[in-house]
């Protein structure tokens, strides 16, 4: 008898997780990899891409939501008007239940708002152009912008909807009105989400559960895949990639455009960094050629713009050429003729980062530059970067939809701190605050020039290839340019 119990037990187990028999052809199923586990489920607080991906986009839901080519498109506001610049009214859907069966309504935004604003939390620069708002009854919420904005709705994207009262609860046990529920995490093993049976978009998802498994590496991961323990590997370096390449059983699954950019912060506030000259010795020391085959084998695109082409106010730049001899003469002409000696910050084992430096260093070296690499651990990188503790760092970046969302999130705090800047700042801001896109287009045409023309604060170096994989079983899996997965529209067979 107990041996019977057990049995049924774990046959209970693994149809839970689509892992026997039936459950394989039954029930949709997705398992999918990711290297790093994910330890907090509060949408007010994580803004890591892979918590973005994995819960912030599947359990939760938002006003407006971006869809595969980045365009602000509706979600829990059905429609919405502009009366005038400064005042927005939104239309939101009816019949929409939290997954513990609690009714959504505006108040359940209002209490989003405050909550994330009161409490200073990840995303509250995001509601820092708002006034106030108003509940005009359970499905119409006006919001009332203190200026013209712009980028508001694009900024909505970010701001997920939780019950009206949600707390610390949300950290374990996050709540949303999104197309998957959460089920359970298992600490640095799986995450498991269900599909959300009262999901107010009608054929949707079409998965009944997706298994979020931690991986320690991507290399573990695709040999996961390729043992069918998985379906699918999100966020592959394409250097990681290569080893699956020729797989017959392995697909590779990419978006349209990338909006993730490589691209090197300056300090230019004292030192050599602060002549333009300097500045400009560095861009051409940088063979971005060489970086683009050996760290991303060919793939992506080397640009200067901060822009990703892409964008709708992408202008390209033809920026610098490889020229270690002209780096030279500009440096000799900023008195640093007799040599330099330089600091880039990079995160330990963060292997993009330290193809990058290394690539540079030989090109400075040319040039008569010695760049030293700073590896840190993650946290003691983050505390540099925050503190401006820096001479160069190298980071990346996901663009939106809005370009104004690298000038706001990179370039603002930079111009505040590292390169003082007025001109930059007033365009930044002007571009922000113009209604009509043509308009901004330009604005956003001369801020790019200007990037270019300074070096500063940043010097961008390419775009970074966006890539997934999946076993042939994965019929549709959509990404946009952020890296996030559609996961109300993956299919399987």
């Amino acid at each position: 008898m107990r041996k019977a119990v057990l049995t049924a037990l774990s046959l209970a187990v693994l149809l839970a997780f689509g892992l026997a028999g039936a459950g394989i052809a039954d029930a949709q199923t997705l398992r999918i990899g990711v290297v790093g586990d994910i330890d907090n489920f509060d949408p007010h607080w994580n803004q890591l891409i892979a918590f973005r991906t994995f819960i912030r986009n599947t359990v939760f839901s938002s006003l407006v939501r971006l869809d595969e080519n980045m365009r602000v498109i509706p979600e829990l506001a059905e429609s919405w008007e502009q009366p005038d610049d400064t005042t927005y009214i939104f239309r939101l859907r009816r019949g929409v239940t939290f997954h513990d069966g609690r009714p959504f309504t505006a108040e359940d935004v209002a209490y989003s708002f405050e909550r994330t604003i009161e409490n200073q939390m990840t995303f509250a620069t995001k509601l820092a152009t708002v006034e106030s708002w108003q509940v005009l009854d359970d499905y119409t919420l006006q919001v009332n912008l203190k200026h013209p904005w712009a980028p508001f709705l694009d900024d909505l994207v970010e701001v997920a909807i939780v019950p009206k009262g949600a707390g610390d609860e949300l950290r374990s046990r996050p709540v949303g009105t999104g197309p998957f529920r959460f089920v359970e995490w298992l600490p640095n093993d799986r995450i498991v989400l269900e599909k959300n049976p009262d999901y107010w978009n009608a054929g949707h998802p079409k998965l009944d559960r997706i298994v979020i498994r931690v991986m320690p590496n991507a290399t573990v991961a695709l040999a996961n895949l390729q043992g069918r323990e998985l379906d699918a590997v999100w966020d592959v370096p394409v250097a990681e990639a290569q080893s699956v390449a020729r797989d017959p059983n392995v697909v590779w699954q990419r978006p349209a455009g990338s909006g993730s950019i490589l691209l090197v912060e300056i300090n230019a506030s004292e030192g050599p960094l602060a002549d333009r000259r300097v500045r400009q010795a560095l861009a051409h020391a940088l063979n971005k050629m060489v970086v683009q085959r050996t760290t991303y084998f060919g793939e992506g695109e080397a640009i200067w713009s901060p822009l990703p082409p892409f964008s709708w106010a992408y202008e390209p730049q033809a920026g610098y050429d490889f020229n270690p001899n002209r780096a030279r003469e500009l440096l000799a002409e900023a008195g640093y003729g007799s040599g330099l000696t330089l600091t880039v910050d990079v995160i330990s084992d963060v292997k993009v980062m330290e193809d990058l430096a290394t690539v540079w260093q030989a090109g400075l070296a040319q040039a008569g530059v010695q760049l030293e690499i700073r590896r840190s651990a993650l946290p003691v990188w983050l505390d540099r970067y925050v503190n401006h503790d820096y001479e160069l760092i190298i980071n990346t970046f996901n663009v939106s939809g809005d370009p104004n969302s690298m000038f706001d999130v990179i370039f603002r705090p930079l111009l505040a701190s590292v390169y003082d800047n007025q001109a930059m700042l007033d365009l930044i801001l002007e571009g922000a605050r113009t209604s009509d896109e043509a308009a901004r287009a330009e604005i956003y045409k001369q801020l790019q020039r200007m990037t270019v023309e300074e070096v500063a604060p940043v010097l961008i170096v390419q775009t970074q290839p966006v890539l997934a994989v999946t076993s042939p079983a994965v019929t549709v899996f959509p990404i946009n340019g952020r890296n996030e997965v559609m996961f109300e529209r993956v299919e399987m067979r």
